[in-house]
């Protein structure tokens, strides 16, 4: 991204050290530290927002993609009332 060498690094203290001051150089480097923080932080959310958005498109495609072309709601209620089931069965044979 920025491709910066020791040079460039260089002229830019020596042109913020004659534009700030030397009294000033701490609060400005502070400031910049900070606000390259922030930017991480965004750049950071934003990928995650990304990923959480390439995600939602895999749920989509898959709900589109049920077996035997069902819609996606029958799929689920058949496996929630197995389960229930299952568990019924389950609890009966304990308090046996």
């Amino acid at each position: 991204m920025l491709d910066a060498g020791l040079f460039e690094l260089l002229v830019i203290a020596v042109v913020a050290l004659l534009v700030v001051g030397p009294e000033r150089i701490p609060d400005l480097v502070r400031t910049v530290f900070n606000w390259i923080q922030r930017i991480k932080h965004f750049i950071g959310s934003v990928q995650q927002d990304i990923e959480r958005n390439i995600q939602t498109d895999k749920i989509r495609q898959a709900v589109h993609q049920a077996p035997d072309g069902q819609d996606i709601t029958e799929t689920v209620k058949d496996t929630i009332t197995t389960t229930k089931n299952t568990l019924d069965t389950i609890r009966r044979n304990n308090k046996l």
